[in-house]
């Protein structure tokens, strides 16, 4: 049995509207408790997917100043407004 790693499924938090970000392959939607909730059906391997996320943020909104939490499993991504 060959193990294809886990779907994308991460909440966090931010200062502005990720849903701005979301496109054809990553979905990014405001849960009700202000967190954004980030699903795609690509698949990753264990940390993969938050490095993936990452690099999304900061290729689509520049300027990112303050990453919250463990830095290998980020809970927040914030711009500092």
């Amino acid at each position: 049995m060959v193990n294809k790693g886990r779907e994308l499924d991460i909440t966090i938090e931010s200062d502005r509207d990720l849903s701005l970000v979301s496109c054809n392959r990553v979905c990014i939607k405001k849960a009700e408790d202000g967190r954004y909730r980030v699903t795609s059906s690509l698949r990753f391997w264990r940390g993969g997917d938050h490095s993936f996320l990452s690099k999304l943020l900061r290729r689509r909104m520049p300027g990112l100043r303050f990453i919250a939490g463990n830095c290998s499993a980020p809970s927040g991504y914030f711009w500092g407004t």
